[in-house]
C-alpha cells in the first residue's frame, strides 16, 4: 500500500492536491481522488482534469525553514529557503546540503550561508512548505527549528552511500 499526491485543476483553473492513503497503483489512486473531489464540492467530473499524481515518501524527511536576517522593506517578505541537512547537494562534499526555494528550486547550500539566516517562522514557511509536501515533490516533512549533531553526521552516511 502506498500514499499518493493527487493535482487537480478544478473549475476557474482552481489547484487542488489531494493525498490518497494506502492506495494498491497511482491509477486507482487518482480514481478515487477524483471521485472524492465530484463527491465533496458537488462537481460533475467533466469539471476536474488529473495533472498529477506522485507517490508520496514513506518516511519523513528532515527539514529546517531559514530566512534571511537583514529586514526587508516594507510590504516585502523574505524569501524563505527549506534546508535538507540530511540531504548532501554533491558527491564531493558533506559540508554542502541540499536546499529548495520558490525561485531557483533546488540548489545546495553550506553551514556558513545557514549560519547567516534564522528561523522561519510557522506563517514564513507555510507556502513553501505546502509546495514540497505535494506534487511533484511529494515529500513528508518533519520541520526542526535547528542544525542538530545528528543530521550532519546523517548527511556524512549518505555521502558515502552515493560514493559507493
Amino acid at each position: 500500500m502506498t500514499d499518493f499526491a493527487v493535482s487537480l485543476i478544478l473549475r476557474d483553473n482552481d489547484h487542488l492536491t489531494v493525498t490518497m492513503r494506502d492506495e494498491f497503483d497511482k491509477h486507482e489512486a487518482m480514481r478515487r481522488a477524483v471521485d472524492k473531489v465530484i463527491r465533496e464540492q458537488q462537481l460533475s467530473p467533466d469539471r476536474i482534469r488529473v495533472v498529477g499524481c506522485q507517490e508520496i515518501d514513506s518516511e519523513e524527511t528532515p527539514v529546517i525553514f531559514r530566512r534571511s536576517r537583514r529586514k526587508e522593506p516594507a510590504g516585502l517578505a523574505a524569501e524563505v529557503t527549506a534546508v535538507f541537512p540530511c540531504a548532501p547537494a554533491t558527491t564531493s562534499d558533506d559540508g554542502l546540503m541540499t536546499c529548495y526555494a520558490h525561485m531557483g528550486q533546488h540548489g545546495q547550500c553550506d553551514q556558513g550561508w545557514y549560519n547567516g539566516t534564522k528561523a522561519a517562522k510557522p506563517d514564513e514557511y507555510r507556502a513553501l512548505k505546502a509546495e514540497l509536501e505535494s506534487a511533484p515533490y511529494g515529500y513528508r516533512l518533519k520541520v526542526y527549528s535547528r542544525m542538530q549533531p545528528w543530521m550532519r553526521e546523517a548527511r556524512r552516511e549518505a555521502l558515502n552511500k552515493m560514493k559507493g
